[in-house]
């Protein structure tokens, strides 16, 4: 059964991987444990980690984040989703041409409009491991072994994350190591 038979709207992957090479040529490919540049590009001017647990009441942190990046993002936008091949609900595209990052994972590309990334969530559970407006102003990275979210970005979307109200967002140095309980 083809994918989109499985789901009330067509969500498919995009097998030009283009979009993409951008961001994995200006990712860190460093030693463990993994670095913030490993998982969103370097070359912004400020970077934020957002906490996934802790958030004492507020906001889903993904929630927030995502209302956030909106204002800087038009519906009309086309943005990028780069799913880990490793989620259960990736299996329908296991045998789709894939991204490579740091670390070796293998993610498959989706291209849609900011305006339907709820259909893209839907499928994607809200793991999607990275995301990004083709305008290339932010990169939200969600990895797969760490306990918050990442975000590459200007200095004015920076700020709007940090005034967000997602308890823990903070700046943090493309150097440092990743939040984790695996390392």
């Amino acid at each position: 059964m083809s994918p989109g038979r499985l789901l009330p709207f067509k969500v498919v992957p995009t097998a030009d991987l283009t979009a993409a090479r951008w961001l994995t040529e200006r990712l860190f490919d460093g030693g463990p444990p993994p670095a913030v540049s490993s998982v969103v590009p370097l070359g912004y001017d400020a970077y934020v980690e957002v906490p996934l647990d802790g958030n004492g009441g507020g906001p889903e942190p993904v929630e927030g984040v995502r209302a956030t990046l909106a204002h800087y993002t038009g519906d009309d936008e086309r943005c990028y989703w780069a799913m880990w091949v490793g989620w259960p609900q990736m299996r329908a595209w296991a045998s789709e041409p894939t991204v490579s990052i740091p670390d070796g994972f293998a993610l498959v590309l989706f291209r849609e409009q900011f305006a339907d990334t709820e259909w893209v969530r839907s499928v994607t559970s809200g793991d999607e491991t990275l995301w990004w407006p083709e305008s290339r102003r932010w990169v939200q990275a969600r990895p797969v072994d760490s306990d918050a979210l990442y975000i590459a970005c200007d200095r004015a979307v920076a700020d709007s994350l940090l005034e967000s109200g997602c308890a823990g967002a903070h700046l943090v140095d493309p150097s440092a190591p990743m939040l984790s309980d695996e390392y």
